[in-house]
């Protein structure tokens, strides 16, 4: 092979050392030659295809995979055809070889994709890493793009992105984005999603008080203007780039003025080339409602796991009152916080009150919400994700009128489908038109807005759907129905599941469709290296499968 990018004596001998190593079977030692190498020269593709076959023979094989792949997208840009062919060829073999191995699983390869970056941050080679990461997470094969998503990697994307920002502007700074958070992904996490909430506080038009909090989030971790664009570019919908942008401007320019220049230019840029300018900021609601907040934690509460499933001998329970109680499972002091903070300014009924109820360290979804439904005497229970973010704040209100005039729905939710196939997977329906939604849906490297109602002559301000599907992120009752904690105790299908527990007693589920945005919801992007979500379909189906 020839590299045109290096061709000293040095890296020849290295190569040829830890060549005759591997002709030897000495996989091992040949990988530490060779590490020391790509800590040198880390973007010689010869290395690093060596160092994919040796991870390969040491049976790591999700490494091998991403190490091939980086090798020839360095061949592919040097023009190095011939050698991109042969690398083609180990990385086909690799796949061939591999089709049933666990290790190729998408959480392994995730890992493997992940370190491998991390790595070559630690030997300070942003650009080329940047470059191959965003191949991988943009690659036109979907289910290599979705392999290559994951929390971790795209807050490394994202870390890059700032640096190429922070690297090419005018504006110079003393530590680019990794020094300034030592390189630690973890305390970048954490900045990025504060520095995300702080944000949407100012699109969806909260109170100026949380508003200002994002210049103590900035002076906090010495947060760059380029910084706060590119969080801002995956966070907010593009329509409304530069009203967030000048309205982040006015609330920081005092007090960290540095980055407001920054940002403003970015508002100059995109205004001119008409980029994110056709949508406002949610106009600014003041309102605090005096909701209180009752935290319990499941373990204190002593409940044998196997012991809870009481669904054969429990009833429908109707509380007479007006009282309305907002229950989200949580595992996360931001996310707990945050989620308040919206809930805190809805408006409050006048023959209401409003308990807001966050349940701690529960094994399950179901298995939490059965404790906050037992523990709460109100008429009306909303059941949401700890990263759902009610943004109307007239929600209360509509969702009480809707059950007094349709006491057969029992249960209303934001997000689903009219029609359930027989694989109990509502999203696998081929017809889009059975899907209803109303939220902003932040998918990590983009929020998009989408309301199917939008364009339905049938819905005005405010109507019904009959739904087959809930999905579990907003989900609201007038009656309490035992959640199947018995069949789903984990994260998934208890949702749908519940849904089909209000047919069968009877009710008939609904979606309720508005004009005007209801939510924003996160979607996660975890992955796990043991997948239960087929074990609870089946077990969905199973059991319900008369329904479907």
């Amino acid at each position: 092979m020839h590299n045109s990018e290096i061709d000293s004596t040095n890296v020849n001998s290295i190569i040829l050392d830890a060549s005759t190593l591997m002709d030897s079977l000495h996989f091992n030692d040949a990988l530490g030659i060779i590490d020391n190498a790509i800590s040198i020269y880390a973007n010689n593709y010869e290395l690093i295809y060596m160092k994919a076959i040796c991870s390969e023979h040491l049976n790591n094989l999700a490494t091998a995979y991403y190490l091939y792949k980086l090798s020839i997208y360095i061949a592919q840009y040097e023009n190095q055809s011939e050698d991109v062919a042969i690398i083609q060829a180990s990385l086909n073999q690799l796949c061939n070889n591999s089709d049933n191995s666990e290790e190729l699983i998408p959480y392994n390869l995730n890992k493997a994709l992940e370190n491998i970056i991390k790595e070559r941050i630690l030997n300070n080679e942003f650009v080329f890493t940047f470059k191959f990461l965003d191949s991988c997470i943009y690659d036109s094969n979907k289910t290599a793009a979705n392999i290559a998503i994951s929390e971790n990697t795209t807050l490394l994307y994202i870390m890059l992105e700032v640096y190429m920002h922070e690297t090419s502007c005018d504006t110079t700074y003393d530590n680019h984005i990794f020094k300034r958070y030592n390189y630690n992904l973890d305390a970048f996490k954490h900045a990025s999603r504060l520095l995300r909430f702080m944000l949407r506080r100012i699109r969806f038009g909260l109170d100026c008080t949380y508003q200002q909090e994002i210049n103590n989030i900035i002076k906090l971790y010495n947060i760059s203007g380029e910084e706060i664009i590119t969080t801002l570019k995956y966070c907010i919908d593009v329509d409304c780039w530069c009203d967030v942008i000048i309205n982040t401007y006015d609330t920081i320019k005092a007090s960290n003025e540095k980055a407001a220049d920054c940002i403003f230019k970015y508002y100059t840029q995109f205004k001119n080339s008409n980029i994110g300018n056709k949508s406002a900021c949610m106009r600014i609601i003041s309102n605090r409602n005096n909701a209180t907040i009752t935290n319990l934690d499941y373990l204190d509460y002593n409940i044998k796991y196997a012991e809870t499933n009481l669904y054969a001998n429990t009833s429908i329970v109707k509380h007479n009152n007006q009282d309305i109680a907002i229950i989200f499972c949580t595992n996360d002091k931001d996310y707990y916080n945050e989620c308040c903070c919206y809930l805190k300014r809805l408006i409050v009924p006048d023959s209401s009150d409003l308990n807001i109820i966050a349940v701690h360290n529960a094994p399950s979804m179901a298995a939490g919400y059965n404790l906050a439904m037992k523990q709460s005497n109100a008429h009306y229970k909303i059941y949401i994700h700890h990263d759902t973010f009610i943004i109307d704040t007239d929600i209360l209100n509509k969702l009480i009128h809707i059950f007094s005039i349709n006491p057969d729905i029992g249960l209303i939710g934001n997000s689903g489908s009219l029609n359930i196939p027989s694989d109990g997977e509502w999203w696998s329906d081929k017809n889009p038109s059975n899907w209803c939604y109303n939220l902003f849906q932040d998918n990590s490297l983009q929020t998009n807005y989408t309301n199917s109602y939008i364009n339905n002559s049938s819905c005005n301000d405010i109507c019904i759907k009959p739904a087959s599907a809930i999905d579990g992120i907003f989900m609201v009752t007038d009656t309490d129905i035992q959640w199947r904690d018995d069949l789903f105790d984990n994260w998934h299908f208890y949702d749908i599941s519940q849904t089909m527990e209000f047919k069968k007693n009877g009710y008939t589920p609904a979606f309720i469709c508005t004009s005007t945005p209801m939510l924003l919801h996160e979607l996660s992007i975890t992955k796990h290296p043991i997948s239960y979500y087929e074990n609870y379909r089946k077990i969905f189906v199973s059991n319900y499968s008369n329904m479907l």
